[in-house]
């Protein structure tokens, strides 16, 4: 009587293994996004195949991100990993090896085809330094006292190589990196520049996903790296998934173009410099920006210089963005006759599914014409 019992057993064990393995093969390739744009995109480009894993959602920032205990499991479990590059992630740069030793790194600053911008200079900007001055508690905006000569703000700069930059690398890592945390009566502007070089930035600007063009080079990239280890019929899904996609942004970037067309001459200011490949894309007027760090607000001296620009350019509006707060543009705001409105670069976990990348393109191109068009 025991040997039906043990056939039964193994019958049934072996169902379970089957069972397992059909299921791991109709989980499809694990890729991880750090972004939702870039997980939207993937999720197009997967449709059918896999669903990606988002790691920073619920509205958080890439710029002060701290990993989870379950963003670390999701990057050791992942076959693929689809990220900007340490120049917006840098809370990711020194440990993939370690926690994904076995992905592939997807690194859109990296693919073919990928069309990047370098970081708006500082004299582009028109109250980049303005921080600065801040933190020294200067009324003015100018450089010539002794700490800040000409040289000094020459090696400021670093060749396309702004504030912005130190934006991006105040990550949660750097605490001891930020504004607040300087000592700006010296400003010790060797140190101040070996932080700007330890953050590894190649001197672009990281918000590459913002450009439909890059999106779309994007998308042949995640394509090209899964498709070669999936059989033939996932990997013609993809590659139809590819087609649709490309159609898809082409005809929106046409859309997009007619609808901000007649907004083209209106200046603003945004909360910080995050939207260059999508202004020069559908060529808007951006002014400067409130802050070089997002993390960081403004003090009162660029408050006030904000306010002097408003009345003397005409801006039109001025955005904040969901990720920090925006008291900054409300006091910017008061009593003035300039508008407010709201920008997301990000978005939420809604970006990180099938159509999100492109639903965020919209949600831009809405936000400009609401805020440009009254």
């Amino acid at each position: 009587m025991a040997r039906p019992i043990i056939r039964t057993a193994l019958i049934t064990a072996a169902l379970t293994l089957a069972g397992q393995a059909a299921s791991a093969r109709a989980e499809g390739p694990k890729l991880v996004a750090t972004i939702p744009p870039l997980a939207g995109i993937a999720s197009d480009i997967l449709s059918g195949v896999a669903e990606p894993t988002l790691l920073i959602d619920n509205g958080g920032s890439p710029h002060a991100y701290s990993l989870r205990p379950s963003d670390a499991r999701a990057l050791t479990n992942a076959d693929y990993v689809l990220w900007v590059g340490e120049g917006l992630e840098l809370f990711l740069a020194d440990k993939l090896d370690t926690l994904a030793p076995s992905a592939t790194e997807i690194e859109a600053m990296n693919l073919p085809g990928m069309t990047l911008m370098p970081y708006r200079k500082a004299e582009e900007h028109h109250h980049e330094h303005d921080e600065h001055a801040d933190h020294d508690d200067h009324d003015d905006h100018d450089h010539d006292h002794a700490d800040h000569d000409e040289d000094h703000h020459a090696e400021h700069e670093h060749d396309d190589h702004d504030h912005e930059e130190h934006a991006h690398g105040d990550h949660d890592d750097h605490d001891e990196h930020e504004h607040g945390e300087h000592e700006h009566g010296e400003h010790d502007h060797a140190e101040h520049d070996h932080d700007h070089h330890g953050h590894h930035h190649t001197g672009n600007d990281a918000h590459v996903w913002l450009s439909p063009d890059n999106a779309v080079a994007i998308a042949r990239g995640i394509a090209a790296a899964v498709s070669k280890d999936l059989p033939a019929a996932e990997a013609a899904r993809v590659s139809s998934n590819l087609a649709n996609f490309e159609s898809d942004i082409a005809e929106l970037k046409r859309v997009i173009a007619a609808q901000l067309k007649p907004y083209a001459e209106r200046p603003y200011l945004t909360f910080h410099d995050a939207y260059q490949y999508f202004e020069t894309g559908f060529g808007l007027d951006y002014h400067g920006s409130v802050t070089v760090s997002p993390e960081v607000q403004p003090g009162a001296a660029t408050l006030s210089e904000l306010r002097e620009e408003i009345e003397e350019h005409d801006i039109v509006c001025i955005f904040s963005e969901p990720q920090f707060e925006p008291r900054a543009i409300r006091v910017i705001a008061e009593n003035l006759p300039v508008r407010t409105g709201v920008l997301d670069p990000l978005g939420d976990s809604d970006t990180a599914r099938i159509g999100g990348y492109q639903a965020l393109l919209t949600g831009l191109a809405d936000s400009y014409t609401d805020c440009l068009g009254q």
